[in-house]
């Protein structure tokens, strides 16, 4: 049985101390003795007991690790209407054969369904990095409802609405555009 980290959503098992920052961060540690301008130490324990780390807080909430190995698939997926409508574009010019034609079925809708299966292909792929990085992924929910998992992904993962606010902004370009 394994249990998750509440501030990383890292899972850890019952009987292992790993995660031991957060640990300790959920526990009660001693009040920090003040420091003075003039002192360069570190802080200690009001009460000179020693332990083991302080909580690990991080210093900008709003994207902490905003080019990390675990937004590849987020940035992507932030600027998947546009990707998605010059894909409905270049799938279009390949089954039509006049440019008029192609851009009249892309005009129609027909081609909705790429921009559409590419937005929830990236929320699964993101979903299934996340989990391979062991993050629980059960709070962000549904992949299939992008605005929704991009939404409580960057909740969950503390990152702030850039992705969110970012995938809007391409949706309305895309719609601009379109038509």
């Amino acid at each position: 049985m394994s249990s998750f980290c509440s501030q990383c959503g890292k899972p850890y098992p019952e009987h292992d101390p790993s995660c031991l920052v957060h640990r300790l961060a959920q526990q009660a540690l001693p009040p920090l003795a003040k420091k003075t301008p003039f002192s360069n130490a570190a802080p200690k324990p009001a009460n000179n007991e020693p332990h083991a780390a302080q909580p690990c807080t991080p210093v900008n909430k709003a994207a902490p690790h905003a080019f990390g190995p675990l937004n590849k698939f987020i940035w992507i997926l932030a600027f998947a209407p546009l990707i998605g409508m010059v894909l409905e574009y270049a799938i279009a010019h390949i089954f039509y054969s006049s440019s008029y034609a192609a851009n009249a079925a892309v005009g129609n809708g027909y081609f909705f369904w790429v921009t559409l299966l590419l937005n929830i292909g990236l929320c699964t792929l993101d979903e299934k990095h996340l989990r391979n990085h062991s993050i629980n992924t059960q709070p962000i929910g549904a992949a299939w409802l992008v605005p929704v998992y991009i939404f409580k992904r960057s909740k969950h993962l503390q990152d702030g609405p850039v992705y969110f606010y970012l995938w809007i902004g391409t949706l309305v370009t895309a719609a601009i555009f379109s038509i």
